[in-house]
């Protein structure tokens, strides 16, 4: 159900942008997707959460794997400071955005492209933050048999 529960938001993110006359591919800015995609490999390598990380996904994932209660927590622990992450580098794309915006005030159309271009960054961490580890981090602090539907994790 977690990967349902994702693809829910991502719709539901791709219909307000149509809804809106905005191109998805608006969403692709390789330097907003380099930078949190640093934040969360270098969240991982800093905790040494590599096999925690795969571990806790594959829980996630996974109907029938099994993690005990010290490696769900750990994993856990791991998904919200990777959501936390998110939020944080996506402020970071941000505020550099911001800064290339104000090197030529005078060329309104290269601010305008800037500043939709930093705008993606808070875009893209939040969606990763509040759609992806977020929940994750819910389906993994619950107990797998704790669900009423015989041990699967809804969400």
């Amino acid at each position: 159900m977690y990967i349902v529960g994702v693809m829910i938001v991502f719709f539901g993110t791709a219909v307000s942008f149509y809804l809106k006359g905005v191109p998805l591919t608006t969403l692709v800015n390789p330097a907003a997707i380099v930078v949190l995609l640093c934040a969360f490999i270098g969240v991982i390598a800093a905790t040494s959460g590599f096999k925690t990380f795969l571990r806790g996904l594959r829980a996630v994932l996974s109907v029938n794997y099994a993690l005990d209660d010290e490696t769900r927590e750990k994993a856990a622990r791991l998904f919200r400071l990777l959501s936390k992450a998110a939020v944080l580098a996506s402020l970071l794309v941000f505020l550099v955005g911001v800064i290339g915006m104000t090197r030529d005030l005078n060329d309104l159309e290269m601010v305008a492209h800037v500043l939709a271009s930093a705008l993606t960054g808070p875009v893209l961490g939040l969606l990763g933050s509040l759609a992806i580890f977020e929940p994750a981090a819910f389906v993994l602090r619950k107990p797998p048999n704790a669900s009423t539907n015989n041990g699967q994790n809804a969400l």
